[in-house]
């Protein structure tokens, strides 16, 4: 009779106390270090979104394989998730640093919890890619929640953890649907920090990849990138990126596209459209050098700056200044490789002998 009052003591006990015990703890520890490894060496979405589902994983093991399951025998299953929810919570309070993995958590309100406690800076841009996508999370509370907790973390968090996260996040933002006006605002909030724009201008330089592009453009809302505009141009890595920077220059307009796309007509008797994107722009803030622009890239290994650098000479061709400098650069790509700048060549020369006979 005693050991039958003790066991239904202890078994409500268990039931009304968070506390998550000495062998959970470990367990927890080691799910944050593995966690946090990851997060560390993190480049890209896939790892996010496998760091999630092995978040999920060892949680699942956590509650099958433990003493806990035995004493709450019979439980309902919505008894049994709001078990394991507290004391997820009360691990979250206990133990410093498995705020920054369960963000990962499938649980909204332990997510929720989790970006809560967020403070301080964050050294591992995982976790900054993980903010960044809980953002456009399915649950209001949380997307809530991450923003006030980037606006806690990211002021304190350095260019080298945020950099490799936002260029990660900035080709994907786009399809995020349940993004509120807030999200692209920080975006570009974050892209004028002087030391993440400067990095930012760095990472567009010496890194590969298309989505270059869409990091380029991001900095073009900002003047902070109007001085670096020729230095991009001239040491680029990727000829995509000094083409644009090119653009940009011999325009003495920044671009960059809006999330609202416009229908164009192809045929409208026959139904036939097509979605373009619309774009916003304003004037640089420099005054660039146009011939020497164009000497070097009509010199520029890649057809695309080739290509980019006879569309300027064709906009320009009315200027009687640089007209005879003109003629000789279009000259000198009369025999090039490539046909679009062939083409371009043949339309300067046409233009210029219609509009000066």
């Amino acid at each position: 009779m005693v050991v039958r009052m003790v066991w239904s003591w202890w078994r409500q006990k268990a039931k009304a106390t968070p506390a998550i015990g000495s062998v959970n703890a470990r367990r927890y520890e080691r799910i944050k270090d593995r966690g946090m490894q990851a997060l560390l060496n993190w480049s890209s979405y896939d790892q996010i979104s496998q760091l999630e589902s092995s978040l999920s994983v060892q949680l699942l093991q956590m509650s099958v394989f433990s003493f806990d399951t035995f004493l709450h025998r019979g439980e309902t299953n919505d008894a049994r998730l709001a078990r394991l929810r507290d004391r997820d919570i009360e691990a979250l309070q206990q133990i410093p640093d498995l705020a920054q993995v369960f963000i990962l958590h499938h649980d909204g309100y332990v997510r929720e919890t989790a970006l809560k406690q967020l403070d301080g800076s964050v050294g591992a841009p995982g976790c900054i890619y993980a903010l960044l996508w809980r953002t456009n999370d399915w649950v209001p509370e949380v997307r809530e929640a991450a923003h006030e907790a980037l606006a806690r973390v990211l002021p304190q968090t350095s260019a080298e953890v945020i950099v490799p996260a936002l260029r990660a996040a900035l080709p994907r933002i786009a399809s995020w649907g349940r993004w509120s006006q807030a999200g692209p605002e920080m975006i570009t909030t974050l892209a004028q920090r002087d030391d993440v724009a400067s990095a930012l201008v760095d990472d567009v330089i010496q890194s590969e990849g298309a989505a270059l592009t869409v990091v380029f453009r991001e900095l073009c809302k900002t003047r902070k990138i109007d001085p670096q505009l020729e230095r991009i141009f001239r040491t680029a890595h990727q000829p995509h990126i000094r083409a644009m920077a090119l653009q940009t220059l011999l325009s003495g307009k920044a671009r960059w596209p809006l999330p609202q796309r416009r229908k164009v007509w192809i045929d409208k008797p026959s139904g036939r459209s097509r979605m373009e994107l619309q774009f916003q722009s304003r004037d640089i803030t420099v005054d660039a050098d146009v011939l020497g622009l164009l000497q070097r890239a009509v010199t520029d290994r890649a057809s695309i700056v080739r290509k980019h650098a006879l569309d300027g000479m064709i906009a320009l061709r009315h200027d009687r200044e640089m007209a005879h400098t003109l003629d000789a650069l279009v000259a000198g790509l009369e025999d090039d490789p490539n046909s679009g700048v062939r083409s371009r060549v043949a339309f300067f020369q046409r233009k210029r002998r219609e509009e000066n006979p």
